[in-house]
């Protein structure tokens, strides 16, 4: 059960908008120099996800009510070497190797305002659905996986107070997905996956959005 946890801390960290816009994370396993180059497929998605939380930091910044709504379709690879350091930290292992997620984002620009704007506002999400692959060790084969979010966030001051995911619409191979729906009933009963995403969130919107924000405005 602590392998099928980690493996979906991971698929959700991948899934969640807010983890998947997370600006600062992403060149940072380019930088260690233990682990390879982003791929070319790696970088394409890194540059395209740059575009989509830049639009989100814009509207959280001027929280203006007037302009387009954010859509945008995005995917990460999240690395074996990443898991195991940031998220497993020599607790559980690991038995895959990169996991690499794909959803279409989509939320309106009001929400956001209002996130930033309105104490206690709760700002619920439509149901988003994720396309996963769980790699195995020798990157060759792999695990479909998909599934579905429905989050809902309470804001207060400006960051998240708590966060819901209701995880739901579980399909694809049979060993990752009986994990999932075992820690999906977990999550609903005791959070335990929506605390680490509440901590994404939060270190998107007062870290990651002001470091974008900045280097735009060079």
């Amino acid at each position: 059960m602590s392998s099928n946890l980690i493996t979906t801390k991971n698929i959700l960290q991948a899934l969640f908008f807010m983890s998947l816009c997370a600006g600062t994370a992403d060149m940072a396993m380019a930088k260690d120099a233990t682990e390879p180059p982003l791929t070319p497929q790696e970088l394409a998605d890194t540059a395209h996800r740059k575009e989509c939380k830049f639009t989100i930091c814009s509207i959280f910044a001027s929280k203006k009510m007037d302009g387009p709504d954010v859509a945008c379709d995005i995917a990460k690879t999240v690395r074996k070497a990443k898991i195991e350091k940031k998220y497993l930290r020599g607790k559980v292992s690991w038995p895959w190797g990169n996991a690499r997620c794909k959803t279409n984002i989509s939320v309106k620009r009001e929400m956001l305002v209002k996130a930033m704007t309105e104490d206690g506002y709760e700002l619920k999400l439509s149901k988003h659905s994720l396309s996963c692959e769980l790699f195995k060790q020798d990157g060759k084969e792999k695990y479909e996986l998909n599934l579905s979010v429905t989050p809902v966030i309470k804001w207060q001051g400006g960051k998240a107070e708590s966060v819901k995911l209701n995880i739901s619409d579980i399909t694809g191979a049979a060993l990752a997905k009986g994990g999932l729906w075992t820690i999906a009933k977990a999550n609903s009963y005791f959070g335990v996956l929506d605390g680490p995403v509440k901590d994404k969130v939060n270190e998107f919107v007062v870290e990651d959005c002001q470091e974008l924000l900045a280097k735009a405005s060079k």
